[in-house]
């Protein structure tokens, strides 16, 4: 996929994330358990783009391996997950993903001024 291809999947995934802070809200006020709010989240393929602001940043790492193995095993190939982190370091970031099962190769860290820009990159197989 060429970056271009990848930007423009990421502008038209961007109107996604206000949709999911609102979700990740909701979840809270209804008072939904970690894994009640997992099993809201597509089992299956069917997604190109997932956005997310820094909810990693507030997962304890059991969380956040489980959050990526669930939207890893949704992306279809070729698809990504973006998210930032500010309180975690592209080491712990690195771990965190090859302990949910997903290659090295899989993932694109890049550093802002603020916090990392994590990819997952799912190949198409």
């Amino acid at each position: 996929m060429s970056k271009r291809e990848f930007d423009a999947r990421i502008r038209k995934g961007v109107r996604a994330i206000e949709g999911l802070h609102k979700a990740i809200e909701a979840c809270e006020q209804a008072e939904l358990t970690r894994d009640e709010m997992l099993s809201l989240l597509p089992a299956d393929g069917d997604q190109s783009v997932i956005l997310n602001g820094s909810l990693f940043d507030q997962l304890h790492d059991r969380d956040a391996k489980a959050l990526l193995q669930v939207v890893y095993r949704a992306l279809d190939d070729g698809a990504a997950f973006v998210f930032s982190v500010a309180r975690r370091t592209e080491e712990e970031i690195r771990k965190l993903c090859g302990n949910a099962g997903i290659g090295d190769l899989n993932v694109k860290i890049s550093r802002d001024a603020r916090s990392l820009r994590v990819a997952l990159v799912k190949l198409q197989s």
